[in-house]
């Protein structure tokens, strides 16, 4: 469950465990990606998903750019809709999140990245990938390829 700021939970929890999977598909061939995300830890300026409402998911491997917004729902995961990339080609995510239903750049209160291309070519099982949620004042996300940008 993601924290509510009525919750006991501290603000800079768990995100979303497992929360979004997507289905990356290439020629009619797919891999699935289960994404995991959790607020930094320990940052100046805090991540704060107390407020969160949406999300964005953009995946770019630098030919072709696909993303998917969608509302959160506390109380249950949520599965993203199906992104398409070369999947032969190495790619990366950015996660944005949002206060608002909408989640558009000028929205975003917590944003992650893969800051190295993430290479599914040889894989036919659910790649895991962790992504670390910092508050978009946060320097760490200079590391960040930009691509949603």
């Amino acid at each position: 469950m993601l924290p509510t700021s009525n919750d006991a939970v501290p603000r800079r929890c768990l995100v979303a465990l497992a929360a979004a999977v997507l289905m990356i598909a290439a020629c009619g061939d797919g891999v699935d990606i289960s994404l995991q995300l959790r607020t930094a830890q320990n940052r100046t300026p805090a991540a704060d998903a107390s407020l969160l409402r949406s999300l964005t998911v953009i995946i770019d491997n630098g030919d072709i750019e696909d993303r998917a917004s969608f509302a959160l729902n506390r109380a249950d995961q949520v599965a993203v809709p199906p992104l398409s990339v070369d999947r032969t080609a190495p790619f990366n995510i950015e996660v944005w999140g949002c206060n608002r239903e909408a989640c558009d750049a000028a929205d975003v209160i917590l944003r992650g990245c893969t800051p190295t291309a993430l290479d599914v070519s040889d894989r036919d099982d659910t790649v895991v990938v962790a992504i670390e949620m910092h508050d978009f004042r946060d320097d760490a996300l200079r590391r960040c390829p930009g691509i949603g940008d």
